[in-house]
Parts: structure tokens; C-alpha cells; sequence
């Protein structure tokens, strides 16, 4: 589980990521909704096939709940929010097409207010009581790299400018379009 500080001081987030492996369905998205919301917590549910790593996350996450705070928000929801940062476009309909889980595995996102051991059981609770495996992030995987780089449009051009590992420039290369679309807005 990766867990950091997001926001500004004065408002500080804490957010977890993890991978998991489980029976993802639609229903599994509402309960989570109804579940997330009676603990204070904001869950999102993505497909790893458009979740680049560590940085690409960190980016889409903390310019986020940065929008949240200064009232630059696309959408109403925060959840929602997270993930028009991760495709890095403002098109609502395509995040919700582009981000759903299409298989048994998903990457999870938790934010909230509460502190970082607090958020760390109630997302360990989350796992359990949903039946969630965590598993190890395929973040280092070319082949990975690869398919989200396919999934967001980023070309074998655009990975070849940057000068390091595939797996390592395509997170920076879609970080670039969350700090790109916060930029826009």
C-alpha cells in the first residue's frame, strides 16, 4: 500500500493506493459509493490499464483535490475528479468509459481527512469486507507501460523522448498531461 499527504497544509489529504485482485462488478462501484461515503473516505475504483505508477497517480491525485480547494473543480465529485486527472482530459463521459475496471484487478484510491493510520484500516477493512486481494503494482512492467500508453494515446514517439526505461517514461509522460490539464483549468 502506498500512502502519502496530498493538498495544501493548511488542508492537508491523506491517500492510499493499492492493487488488488477480486470480483469487480458494477454493483461492486455502488456499494463502494454507499460504503466510502458513511467513513469519510473518498474511494475510487480505475482500471490499472490507464494507472502509468507511482508519479502519474501522485500527479493526477494531489492536482485533484488542489482543484477541490480553490474551487477550479470540473466535476462535483472528488472521485470523479481523480480520474479526469489520471486520463488527463476533461471529458467526463470517457472517464467513466475509459476507467471502469474490465477485468478481475483494479487499482484503488482512498482519500481522505482523516490521518494515515486511520485511512490505512479503513482501507484494509475495505478489502476484507469486499473480498480484495492486494496484489504487487505492475508499475515496473514495459508491457504494462505499454498498454496504458496505448490506452491514453501516448505514442511510441512521444515515450522515445524521453530518455530513460519505458515503464519510467510513460508515468512521466502522463503525469506531464495531469499537470497539462491543471494547467487548463
Amino acid at each position: 500500500m502506498l500512502t502519502w499527504k496530498a493538498g495544501r497544509r493548511n488542508e492537508p489529504w491523506t491517500v492510499a493506493v493499492v492493487y488488488v485482485a477480486g470480483a469487480l462488478s458494477d454493483d461492486l462501484i455502488m456499494k463502494t459509493a454507499e460504503w466510502s461515503e458513511s467513513r469519510g473516505v473518498h474511494i475510487v475504483v480505475v482500471d490499472p490499464g490507464v494507472c502509468a505508477g507511482e508519479l502519474h497517480l501522485r500527479a493526477a491525485v494531489e492536482h485533484a483535490v488542489r482543484a477541490f480547494s480553490e474551487g477550479r473543480n470540473i466535476s462535483k465529485y472528488l472521485e470523479i475528479e481523480v480520474q479526469l486527472y489520471i486520463i488527463g482530459k476533461r471529458e467526463i463521459h470517457r472517464v467513466l468509459r475509459i476507467c471502469r475496471p474490465k477485468n478481475d484487478k483494479a487499482v484503488i484510491i482512498a482519500v481522505t481527512r482523516l490521518g494515515s493510520e486511520q485511512l490505512s484500516r479503513t482501507l484494509r477493512e475495505y478489502l476484507g469486507e469486499f473480498k480484495l486481494k492486494e496484489l504487487e503494482p505492475p508499475w515496473s512492467n514495459t508491457q504494462h507501460a505499454l498498454k496504458v500508453a496505448k490506452n491514453l494515446g501516448i505514442s511510441d514517439r512521444e515515450i522515445k523522448t524521453v530518455d530513460e526505461e519505458i515503464p519510467s517514461a510513460v508515468d512521466k509522460l502522463v503525469a506531464a498531461r495531469c499537470v497539462k490539464l491543471a494547467l487548463s483549468t
